[in-house]
């Protein structure tokens, strides 16, 4: 772990892998709740899976447009911007169900939608960074390590990745309900801070 955080690249990349996991683990987790108690649609297994796949069929359709325009682009920058994009977007779930004249459905919808645009960089391009990341190490040490950086990725990931349900539990303590939906609003406004 020493040796992977005297790099300082992947110093600058690791946070934002983990928080930008982080939001998106608790975007998932909350969706449950949010079309249920937020929206108030009845069966929220069968709207929570219809928001799942629009979301992932849009990063299935834009992705090989990302691709190639990270072979052009170069893929940090691609990478980049999809953060960017996410940081920007997430917190905009925050608005659902608020705008008048539109149906939540309708809004829900294309909110998932457009968030497979950052799920395509974010969820593809890491570990080609990581060994971009290791080649650099490579070139700066002379050594080659690149097991040590992938398995120092996955312990902070991972770790990352149990602390989102528990971040997620502890907001949903203070309201869960249609009646007191702020634990709900709260995931939606801790986003923007990840």
């Amino acid at each position: 772990i020493a040796s992977c955080m005297r790099n300082d690249q992947f110093v600058l990349f690791l946070p934002t892998y983990i928080f930008y996991n982080m939001g998106v683990l608790m975007i998932t987790g909350i969706m449950p709740f949010l079309v249920k108690e937020v929206l108030e649609f009845e069966n929220e297994g069968t709207m929570t899976a219809l928001i799942n796949a629009v979301a992932i069929g849009m990063l299935v359709v834009v992705l090989p447009t990302f691709v190639k325009m990270a072979k052009r682009h170069g893929k940090k920058r691609m990478y980049s911007l999809g953060m960017l994009y996410a940081a920007i977007y997430f917190p905009f779930l925050f608005f659902i169900g608020f705008i008048p004249g539109i149906p939540p459905v309708v809004q829900i919808l294309v909110y998932a939608a457009f968030l497979g645009l950052p799920l395509a960089p974010l969820q593809t391009f890491p570990n080609a960074l990581i060994a971009d990341l290791t080649d650099y190490d490579t070139l700066r040490t002379g050594e080659r390590r690149e097991g040590t950086y992938y398995a120092t990725h996955a312990m902070f990931e991972k770790t990352a990745s149990s602390l989102a349900p528990l971040l997620l539990a502890i907001l949903l303590t203070l309201g869960a309900t249609t009646e007191n939906p702020i634990g709900i609003r709260l995931v939606r406004v801790r986003l923007d801070h990840a």
